[in-house]
C-alpha cells in the first residue's frame, strides 16, 4: 500500500469516526457554455443571500480570471475580513487544474468548519466538461469526503442553443455534457426569444439532458434561490405581518438531495471523459495594454472575418477617443454586444480576453493595432457626413459638435414625431429622456449583429450616444440597424403620448 493509500485510509476511518460530529458543505456547481449567464447567476444568488454566508469559487479557461473579478464586486469582505472569492485561473476546471480545485474547497471547508461558510458555488469554465467535478464531489474519501453536492446546474442561452444546433447540427463536446449530467436547466435570456423558440429550446435540452432533470426559465438569471440552492425558507419562530418590507432567511435542510437526478449521479459516476479540450479546439488569448485602445479599430474588429470563430469575450476596456470613460465589454452569443459605462478610476489599462475555435490570435491583434493618425484634412469631411446624418433624422439630436475630434456624439430623443416639445415630453408625459437612450444603447448593442454603439455621460451630464468616425464601418453602414431599433424604444417610452398635449 503506498502513502497515498494509507493516508486515504486514515482520512476515511476518521471521517467515519468524526464525520457526523462535522458539518457536511453544501455545494451547487455552477455550468454552462460561454456566455450564457453563470456569472450572472452567481451575482444575483449573492446579491440576494439574504442570511446564507455563500462562498463562491471561479474558474476562467484563460489567463486573466474576469469572471472572479465582476463576482467580487457582489461580495464584500464579511466581518472577518475574508471575501471568500476564490479564482481558479488558467485551466479548465475537469482538466489542468483539478488539483487546484481540490484544495480550494478543502480550504473553503474549513471555514465551514469556523462558521464562516454555510454554503459553496462552483461557477465552472464555459469550456468545463462537469463530469470529473462531480465525481471529485462526489468521492467517499479524502479531501472531499465531507462535501455535500446539493445540485449541477446548467445555464443556457436559449438563442445560442438555438443557433448552434441548427448550424453545427450537434453541440461542442462540453456544451453536451453540460446538458447531460444537470439536475436543474435554466433556460436564460427568455426575453430574446419567442414563445416557439423557447418551447424548440426545452424540447432539445429535454432530448440532451438526463430523465430526471429540471427545466425552469429565467431572464438575466433572476430566480427563486431555491431552484438552485437546497435551501428552504426559515418557518420557525413567530411569523410577523407588517406592512414593512422584510428580509427573508434561508435554512439550510440537514441533508441534500431534494434538486437531485438520481440518474445524473449514477450516470456521473459510471461515465468517461470524452477529451472535449482535444474535440472541441477550445482557445483563448489575452489583450493586456497600458494603453487605450482606439474605438473605430474595435468597431471594426467586432464585424471582421477574423471574429468568425469567437464563442465569448470579456474584460475591461478603455477608448482613446473617450478618455473619461471606462467599460465592461462582453461579447456572448450570436454576436450580442454589451458595452457596460463605469467609473474610470486607475490607469487607462485594456485587460481582454477572448475565446473560441481555432482562434487567429496575430489577425486579431492587428485589427487592434492603432492606424496612423486621420489626417485632419478629413476630418471636416467626415464629420460632415456624420452630423448630416443624424440631423435628417427626427428622431436624434447632435449634441455636441467639435471639428478636430474623430467622433460623432448625439442623443435619441423622439419627441417631434408626436408633435411636442422637450420639455412636455419630461414634465407632461414623464418620459426619462436618459433613461431611453441607456436602454436604447443595450438594444442596438444586443440585436445579434455587428453594429456596437457606444454609451456616454456627456459633459452636462445627460445620457448620449457615440459612434467614432475613421474606420472601415462607417455610420451610414450601420444606420439601418440603429433606426431599426429606435423605433422599437420610441414606441415603448412613447406608448402613452396621444394627440393632445395633456397626454390624454
Amino acid at each position: 500500500m503506498n502513502v497515498a493509500d494509507r493516508c486515504n485510509l486514515y482520512v476515511h476511518r476518521e471521517n467515519a469516526a468524526w464525520g457526523e460530529k462535522r458539518k457536511r458543505l453544501p455545494v451547487t456547481l455552477v455550468t454552462g457554455f460561454l456566455g450564457a449567464g453563470k456569472t450572472t447567476l452567481l451575482r444575483f444568488v449573492l446579491s440576494n443571500k439574504e442570511n446564507l454566508r455563500i462562498a463562491a469559487a471561479v474558474n476562467d479557461f484563460a489567463a486573466v480570471n474576469i469572471d472572479a473579478q465582476l463576482v467580487a464586486k457582489e461580495s464584500p469582505a464579511d466581518g472577518s475580513g475574508r471575501g471568500n472569492i476564490v479564482a481558479l485561473t488558467n485551466g479548465c476546471l475537469c482538466c489542468s487544474i483539478a488539483k487546484d480545485f481540490r484544495s480550494a474547497v478543502w480550504t473553503l471547508m474549513q471555514e465551514c468548519d469556523q462558521g464562516n461558510v454555510d454554503y459553496l458555488v462552483i461557477e465552472t469554465s464555459g469550456v468545463s466538461d462537469p463530469l470529473s467535478s462531480i465525481r471529485a464531489l462526489e468521492e467517499d474519501f479524502g479531501k472531499m469526503y465531507r462535501v455535500r453536492l446539493d445540485s449541477v446546474v446548467t445555464v443556457v442561452d436559449i438563442d445560442y442553443f438555438l443557433t448552434l444546433t441548427k448550424k453545427d447540427g450537434s453541440l461542442p463536446v462540453a456544451f453536451q455534457s453540460q446538458l447531460k449530467y444537470a439536475d436543474v436547466v435554466l433556460l436564460n435570456k427568455r426575453d430574446l426569444a419567442s414563445a416557439e423558440e423557447l418551447a424548440a429550446a426545452e424540447t432539445g435540452v429535454r432530448q440532451l439532458a438526463g430523465p430526471g432533470v429540471i427545466v425552469r426559465t429565467s431572464k438575466f438569471c433572476a430566480v427563486p434561490l431555491n431552484w438552485v440552492l437546497d435551501v428552504n425558507p426559515a418557518t420557525t419562530g413567530p411569523q410577523l405581518v407588517s406592512h414593512e418590507a422584510t428580509r427573508a432567511a434561508y435554512a439550510l435542510p440537514d441533508s441534500g438531495g431534494k434538486l437531485r437526478s438520481t440518474e445524473s449521479i449514477e450516470a456521473a459516476l459510471k461515465g468517461e471523459n470524452q477529451g472535449h479540450m482535444e474535440e472541441d479546439h477550445f482557445g483563448s488569448m489575452v489583450v493586456e495594454s497600458s494603453s487605450p485602445l482606439m474605438l473605430s479599430r474595435f468597431q471594426d474588429l467586432l464585424g471582421s472575418k477574423c471574429m468568425e470563430n469567437v464563442y465569448r469575450a470579456k474584460g475591461n476596456v478603455f477608448f482613446a477617443e473617450l478618455p473619461h470613460h471606462r467599460y465592461m465589454f462582453h461579447w456572448s452569443g450570436r454576436q450580442r454586444f454589451e458595452l457596460a459605462m463605469e467609473s474610470a478610476v486607475g490607469a487607462a489599462s485594456v485587460q481582454l480576453v477572448i475565446l473560441g475555435r481555432h482562434l487567429p490570435e496575430q489577425e486579431i491583434r492587428q485589427c487592434l493595432e492603432p492606424p496612423s493618425t486621420i489626417p485632419t484634412s478629413l476630418l471636416p469631411g467626415l464629420l460632415e457626413q456624420a452630423h448630416a446624418l443624424v440631423s435628417s433624422d427626427c428622431r436624434f439630436d447632435v449634441i455636441a459638435r467639435d471639428d478636430l475630434a474623430s467622433i460623432v456624439i448625439f442623443r435619441l430623443t423622439g419627441y417631434r414625431e408626436f408633435s411636442i416639445t422637450l420639455s412636455e415630453a419630461t414634465t407632461i408625459h414623464g418620459i426619462n429622456i436618459d433613461r431611453m437612450n441607456r436602454e436604447f444603447v443595450e438594444a442596438v448593442n444586443c440585436c445579434s449583429g455587428s453594429t456596437l454603439l457606444t454609451g456616454i455621460t456627456h459633459q452636462d451630464g445627460q445620457a448620449a450616444l457615440c459612434y467614432a468616425l475613421g474606420g472601415d464601418v462607417t455610420l451610414d453602414a450601420v444606420w439601418p440597424t440603429i433606426l431599426k431599433e429606435a423605433d422599437k424604444i420610441i414606441a415603448m417610452f412613447f406608448h402613452a403620448v396621444r394627440g393632445c398635449k395633456c397626454g390624454w
